[in-house]
């Protein structure tokens, strides 16, 4: 094998590293922008288990403050 051959192989698998390095970061990308979506979608459903939890929160509060209030209407009528 003569030193032309050497270099010209060595050019074509220089091209196909930089082929593959080219698809690699373009999946690098893809990957990164698919993440980011990510967190921002966890960032919401979190903001929203919050807002719902505090919800029934105050659903149980009126609830308990409903049950009393018809206790003492029921002890009021009862007298």
């Amino acid at each position: 094998m003569c030193l032309f051959q050497v270099i010209i192989q060595h050019q074509e698998v220089e091209q196909e590293l930089a082929g593959k390095l080219e698809r690699v970061e373009s999946l690098q990308q893809s990957l990164t922008e698919k993440l980011s979506v990510a967190q921002h979608q966890l960032s919401s459903l979190q903001m929203e288990k919050h807002d719902v939890e505090k919800s029934a929160s105050r659903l149980e509060k009126d609830k308990t403050a409903l049950i009393k209030t018809l206790d003492k209407v029921g002890a009021i009528t009862a007298v």
